[in-house]
């Protein structure tokens, strides 16, 4: 399953970031544990397409890759287009303002 060297190969990043999410998954809907109150174990699956990159890149490149990769994380030199600026700030608090509508509309506990 391994790409020539320098080749990305994007089967092998999503087959990774699945073989570390499903335990999560189902860890969380076996256990009901929570990480903190109302977080479910699962919820740290967000971190799981970053944990993938890392461990693609430390094996294609090293250690400085991945201090490389990480750099880029927060490199804002790299937006080109500038507009993106405005989805990138307005995004997250428009997603947790509707979906508290949502909830309020159905009626479920905040």
């Amino acid at each position: 399953m391994s790409a020539i060297p320098g080749q990305r190969s994007p089967l092998l990043f999503v087959t990774l970031v699945f073989a570390l999410s499903v335990p999560l998954w189902f860890l969380g809907a076996t256990y009901r544990i929570e990480i903190l109150p109302g977080l479910p174990l699962g919820a740290i699956m967000v971190v799981c397409p970053l944990a993938a990159s890392l461990i693609l890149t430390a094996r294609e490149r090293g250690r400085a890759g991945v201090v490389a990769h990480l750099g880029r994380l927060f490199d804002h030199r790299n937006i080109v287009p500038k507009g993106w600026y405005l989805p990138i700030l307005l995004l997250p608090p428009a997603i947790a303002i509707l979906s508290y509508a949502v909830m309020r509309a159905l009626g479920m506990p905040l």
